[in-house]
């Protein structure tokens, strides 16, 4: 999954938001999440994610 569809896919599961703030937590904590897995996928697959960047 790209970056663009993690955040789409969060925004498209809540339609609406009470202010600008939570829609920017909705995102940085969808980023997080993003990175958090990109990680993990590195550790077990690093020379193959390594060598498609």
């Amino acid at each position: 999954m790209t970056l663009h569809s993690v955040i789409r896919s969060a925004i498209n599961g809540r339609k609406l938001f009470p202010d600008d703030a939570s829609a920017m937590k909705l995102v940085y904590l969808a980023i997080q999440h993003w990175r958090q897995t990109l990680n993990c996928f590195e550790m077990e697959f690093g020379e193959r994610i390594n060598a498609h960047q």
